[in-house]
């Protein structure tokens, strides 16, 4: 799973043990937001294509 990737780079890039709770949460922390930039982007690029050709686009 890419958040154990993640959490291991982490755990490893700061000498601490790969199973460190802390390393896990900043990892769901950095995946959670990159999934949400990533919505986001979808969500602007599709009211964008909604508002082509209005007053509003």
């Amino acid at each position: 799973m890419m958040k154990h990737v993640v959490a291991q780079a982490l755990a490893d890039a700061t000498g601490r043990d790969a199973g460190d709770p802390l390393a896990h949460l900043a990892a769901s922390l950095l995946l959670a937001r990159a999934g949400f930039l990533s919505l986001m982007k979808r969500g602007h690029t599709g009211l964008n294509a909604a508002m082509a050709g209005t007053p509003y686009a």
